[in-house]
C-alpha cells in the first residue's frame, strides 16, 4: 500500500456539504484537491477529475468488473497526490449522485451498485481510503430539497 491514504469525503444534497468543502479548502491547505471553494487557489492535480470521470458512468451490475484502463488514470493520479502531499483530500457531493438506468434510479435495487463503490472496492487494494459520507435526517432534509428544487 501507498505511505499516505487518500480522504473522500461525499455527501448528499442538502447535507452541508458545501460548507465542509469551504472549510477543508480553508484550513487544509495543500492537501485539499476536491471541489473547488469560492475565493481559494486550490493545488493543479489531476487525481479530482479522474475521479469525477470514472463516477460519471452508470451503475454497474454488482457482477461487472472494472477495466484496468478505466482503474488506471485514477489509481495513478491518486499516486501522483499521496507522493506529492502525503494525504490528499477530495471532496464532491456528485461522486454519489443518483443516475437513472432502466427507468430506475439506484440506490432501490439491489443488484446494482453507484460507480463509486465499485471503484473504491477495487483502489483499496492498492491505497487506503478513508470515507467521509455527510448525510441528514429526512424530517429536515425533505422540505429543504424540495425548497432547492422549486
Amino acid at each position: 500500500m501507498a505511505s499516505g491514504r487518500l480522504i473522500l469525503h461525499v455527501g448528499f444534497p442538502k447535507t452541508g456539504t458545501t460548507t465542509l468543502q469551504r472549510w477543508l479548502a480553508k484550513n487544509c491547505a495543500g492537501r485539499y484537491l476536491g471541489k473547488a471553494a469560492p475565493g481559494l487557489d486550490l493545488p493543479d492535480f489531476d487525481l479530482f477529475p479522474a475521479l469525477r470521470a470514472a463516477v460519471t458512468r452508470p451503475p454497474i451490475w454488482a457482477t461487472e468488473r472494472w477495466a484496468a484502463a478505466e482503474i488506471a488514470p485514477v489509481a495513478k493520479a491518486i499516486a501522483r497526490a499521496i507522493e506529492v502531499v502525503g494525504s490528499p483530500i477530495v471532496s464532491d457531493e456528485n461522486l454519489v449522485r443518483v443516475i437513472q438506468r432502466r427507468g430506475r434510479a439506484f440506490p432501490f435495487l439491489q443488484d446494482e451498485e453507484p460507480p463509486l463503490v465499485g471503484l473504491l472496492a477495487v483502489l483499496a487494494q492498492e491505497f487506503e481510503i478513508e470515507v467521509l459520507v455527510t448525510l441528514r435526517a429526512q424530517p429536515t432534509w425533505l422540505p429543504s430539497n424540495y425548497a432547492e428544487l422549486a
